[in-house]
């Protein structure tokens, strides 16, 4: 009795971990560029849109956790799509994951920098440089350790993510005024603005070998991938209304600034929990790519963690500070190509795999062709808007 009881214990804790790794990788930096995206659409064309790519990226997932499922050994999302696609796939998959991954770790270092400058302005010591330096440094080594300290920062930061929402929500809520929901945009420029910001802010899909590899019950598997993926949904949209219902038209592209002039208070406890989010999502991310590179390139471990950290910090360096022209191009072509892979590689599984997967989901034909028309449209809209605007 005493036994099963510790069983169960260790399977519920492991069940929480294995949640957070995701849910850690997937709230990032993305989150405080929604409100932005949001406010220029409108809330409710906005919401609407949040809700549609949630319920894709929910699908989107399932999949490629079936894609695991059913194949033997341990692999990144190129070594997967090499198997069931091919070498061109896996160099396809290689560039999708890069152009996402790397997006979003420079993403974390231009805007952790920007937070920690902001809560600790020591003008003649400090700068925005100088706190993304730090916060490169300490992130990287954590990355170099290895996913079991990963993993359990991981759990501990998530939770206190969750707390941080929990009390931001409290106090911004008085402050929401339902005209700033109200207000909405049609053009076409504006419509689809949240589209890259929102895929970039729901990636996730590509830690899903690690999530397996520390699940204790493997036939929790799909819950795991439901749960992890439905609470940062939910934190998005409650997160969007609260900020977008405080600043409105005046959301700035942090979605932090805006709020010092309701309250500097508030705008501190914002940055805290961005910084937060930020570090579990840099640790997620840097752990697929070093991962990717060790395992399915065969990279030895420590060239490999030298790939993962510093291309992006040197990108940095080179002056790439546009917050929100990085998550929504990167998003957008990330999730896209990643998108069209993982419904590929799903069907090969289904006829391919090496073992029975945990569980079975069945992709019917029309959906296949609506999500493959959806990310395609969606990389070309978010290229032309961004390169070239209307």
């Amino acid at each position: 009795m005493w036994e099963k009881f510790k069983i169960n214990i260790f399977s519920s804790s492991n069940f929480i971990r294995a949640t957070a790794i995701l849910t850690g990788t997937i709230i990032g930096a993305g989150m405080y560029g929604i409100p932005y995206a949001v406010s220029k659409s409108g809330f409710f064309i906005g919401l609407l849109m949040i809700i549609i790519l949630g319920e894709v990226v929910v699908i989107l997932n399932l999949a490629y956790g079936e894609v695991i499922s059913r194949t033997k050994g341990k692999h990144q999302f190129t070594g997967y799509a090499e198997k069931y696609l091919g070498k061109k796939g896996k160099m396809l998959a290689l560039f999708s994951v890069l152009t996402g991954l790397y997006g979003g770790l420079i993403a974390y270092i231009i805007e952790v920098g920007k937070l920690l400058d902001f809560l600790f302005p020591l003008d003649s010591i400090t700068s925005p440089f100088f706190w993304s330096l730090m916060f490169f440094i300490t992130v990287s080594l954590a990355v170099l350790l290895g996913l079991k300290i990963v993993s359990r920062i991981d759990t501990i930061l998530s939770i206190l993510l969750l707390v941080a929402f929990g009390v931001l929500f409290y106090l911004l809520f008085p402050h929401v005024q339902q005209e700033n929901l109200a207000y909405s945009d049609f053009r076409l420029q504006n419509l689809f603005f949240p589209y890259g910001v929102i895929l970039f802010s729901l990636g996730g899909a590509t830690i899903l070998g690690e999530v397996k590899s520390v699940l204790y019950d493997r036939t929790k598997y799909n819950k795991v991938i439901l749960v992890g993926t439905i609470i940062p949904i939910f934190v998005y949209a409650l997160f969007t209304l609260i900020v977008v219902g405080v600043t409105g038209i005046n959301t700035s592209d942090d979605s932090i600034r805006g709020l010092i002039a309701v309250n500097p208070f508030l705008a501190q406890i914002t940055s805290v929990l961005a910084i937060i989010s930020m570090s579990t999502a840099f640790l997620g991310l840097g752990t697929i790519i070093k991962d990717t590179f060790n395992q399915d390139f065969k990279i030895p471990y420590f060239f490999a963690w030298i790939l993962t950290v510093f291309p992006p910090f040197i990108i940095f360096y080179l002056g790439l500070n546009s917050f929100i022209m990085v998550i929504s191009l990167s998003g957008a072509i990330m999730a896209g190509i990643e998108g069209i892979l993982i419904i590929a590689m799903h069907a090969k599984a289904k006829k391919k795999g090496q073992q029975i997967p945990t569980y079975d989901l069945i992709l019917p034909k029309w959906l296949k062709v609506f999500l493959f028309a959806v990310f395609i449209l969606g990389i070309v809209y978010e290229v032309y808007r961004v390169t070239i605007g209307f």
